[in-house]
């Protein structure tokens, strides 16, 4: 009996840990997707691109 009060907390918390878990990893995986969309754009539109491999003279 008293192992049934025991196991109810300790599944809660991992369920709840599991769930907090994949939450994290989906927020972490837009945000790192806008920030790629953004660099992105910032080296299409970059004065620079056009320099690449310049060599010293």
């Amino acid at each position: 009996m008293k192992r049934k009060y025991l196991i109810l907390p300790f599944s809660l918390i991992i369920i709840t840990g599991l769930a907090f878990f994949m939450n994290q990893q989906s927020d972490d995986l837009k945000k790192s997707e806008e920030l790629r969309e953004l660099h992105k754009q910032a080296l299409e539109n970059s004065p620079f691109k056009d320099t690449k491999n310049l060599t010293k003279e």
